[in-house]
């Protein structure tokens, strides 16, 4: 199952130079901060070899660009490094079984099928390794009541839920599934990064998600790491 055609044309538009603001738009990575926190925490535990960072977008290399061994997977070459830069599908990665240590994507998993991504990592992946991700769920009520309204819908999104990521631990033989965002994203359209008041809803939100699981299904984001 290919990159869904949508998404390769609205991804086409989004990083093309002169779309700026429609980029900034969509640009949440200082909002999303607390989950690459703990996602590359957990990734830590990575075992020597090759990596594979996939979804590059503007050249915001994160978990992997310290690695030597890393290669940077993406559909548009021009957002490819020069060197170490795959230009691939993330459903039909390139490599042979078990050579690979480690696997990171962010907001990649909702314009893919998310059980052919997990079963071609799975693939990839030798023994021991790890594959990473951040992802936008579908069940938070206000995020779904944006997004029929967002630009973004024209790349026809297929949002994972969180139930999805727990099943997905059933193919691993480690796992880790963290919920974020419940009310913090009600402010985003209103306050800056540097507020106070965002930072203050983002632990009231991992508190309640903490005490409350069943609150997980509205999240807006989901940190899951699966090793094999």
């Amino acid at each position: 199952m290919p990159v869904r055609e949508p998404a390769r044309e609205f991804f086409s538009l989004y990083w093309n130079p002169t779309s700026d603001r429609l980029r900034r738009r969509h640009q949440y990575q200082w909002f999303t901060a607390p989950c690459r926190t703990q996602v590359f925490q957990w990734m830590k535990r990575i075992p020597p070899g090759p990596c594979i960072e996939i979804g590059v977008g503007k050249g915001s290399l994160t978990i992997m660009e310290h690695n030597p061994a890393t290669l940077f997977l993406d559909l548009f070459p021009r957002l490819l490094p020069r060197q170490h830069g795959v230009v691939a599908d993330a459903q039909r990665l390139p490599f042979r079984d078990a050579t690979i240590s480690g696997i990171w994507c962010q907001a990649v998993l909702m314009h893919v099928s998310l059980h052919t991504f997990l079963n071609e990592t799975k693939r990839c992946l030798r023994h021991g390794g790890i594959v990473g991700v951040i992802e936008p769920l579908s069940g938070h009520p206000l995020v779904q009541c944006y997004r029929r309204f967002a630009s973004a819908r024209s790349s026809c999104p297929h949002y994972p839920s969180f139930a999805d990521f727990l099943r997905a631990r059933e193919n691993s033989t480690r796992s880790q599934v963290v919920p974020y965002f419940l009310f913090s994203p009600l402010v985003l359209p209103f306050l800056g990064r540097s507020h106070p008041l965002v930072h203050r809803l983002q632990n009231i939100d991992a508190r309640l998600l903490n005490r409350f699981p069943g609150l997980s299904r509205f999240a807006w984001y989901a940190a899951a790491v699966y090793q094999v």
